[in-house]
């Protein structure tokens, strides 16, 4: 600090008092500013303890948002593991379900198979009975004119016994006459007679040993074509049989393994039926063929 020098004592005097003065208001001014320092050092000191509550307020309750979170994240992940154990759950349930679709496809494709023969065995059965019948018929009509031959035989039988008898009798007849006739007249009459009636005991005969061949032939045809239809109509129910036997072992194999599944119960059903029909027809045929015999 520079030493000044007075000229004098007021000069000295007035200088010291300016400086008091200049360090006064200094004063002053620095009071003042320490004042207002204070004063806002104490509004903000209110403002940051308010800004603190309301911090430590919101860390709380950030800290309890977080807690919940917490608990909604594990819950979360808890639902997310049960999700995913179903959904693999689901997942092998869908492949069963479609592999046992897959099989049921081919189930009812190889039915669809197996129905389409039945049908077609069904329509050759029914164009092989209805020509058995139509045979049948023919075999009927024929018996019947059969059955009238074998009466007209019956009926020439009876007229050759009468003729016979008629015969004897006038053998007898001509044994009394002789005792009156002379002897040539009795054998020119005994032999026209014995010509007469072997004449018509042979005519008779031979018509009747002619229809009897014509029945006997008949017969025989009848008895032919009658066996070549059964053997044709056996041999196609023994492959139907086959078939029906193949079917049910089929239907009743498969059932086992499903038994749970309606539709394929249904089909079986719709197989039974028909195999039914198809051994009411094999009955029928099989009566048919004891008839014949």
């Amino acid at each position: 600090m520079e030493t000044r020098t007075f000229s004098s004592i007021e000069e000295e005097c007035h200088y010291w008092k300016e400086l008091s003065k200049l360090y006064r208001k200094e004063k002053l001014d620095c009071q003042k500013e320490f004042e207002d320092f204070t004063e806002e050092s104490r509004q903000l000191e209110q403002e940051l303890e308010t800004t603190l509550i309301q911090n430590e307020k919101q860390l709380r309750d950030a800290n309890q948002t977080i807690d919940i979170l917490r608990d909604e994240n594990q819950s979360l992940r808890q639902r997310l593991i049960s999700y995913e154990r179903d959904a693999t759950a689901y997942e092998t349930k869908l492949n069963k379900l479609l592999a046992e679709r897959d099989s049921l496809k081919n189930y009812i494709r190889e039915l669809e198979q197996k129905n389409d023969d039945l049908e077609r065995t069904n329509r050759v059965v029914s164009e092989s009975v209805a020509g058995f019948e139509a045979m049948l018929n023919q075999a009927y009509e024929k018996n019947a004119m059969l059955e009238m031959e074998i009466d007209e035989k019956e009926q020439l039988q009876i007229n050759l016994q009468r003729l016979m008898d008629e015969a004897r009798d006038l053998k007898q007849e001509l044994k009394i006459r002789n005792i009156s006739l002379p002897t040539k007249l009795n054998n020119e009459v005994i032999d026209k007679n014995k010509s007469m009636t072997a004449s018509k005991s042979n005519v008779t005969v031979e018509t009747s040993v002619s229809k009897m061949n014509d029945i006997n032939d008949s017969r025989n045809n009848n008895s032919l074509s009658l066996n070549a239809s059964m053997d044709k109509t056996t041999s196609t129910f023994n492959n139907t049989s086959m078939m029906d036997t193949t079917i049910h072992n089929m239907s009743c194999g498969t059932t086992t393994t499903t038994e749970s599944l309606s539709p394929k119960s249904q089909i079986d059903s719709g197989i039974n039926k028909s195999t039914q029909n198809s051994v009411l027809k094999c009955k029928f045929l099989k009566l048919l063929t004891c008839w014949k015999c």
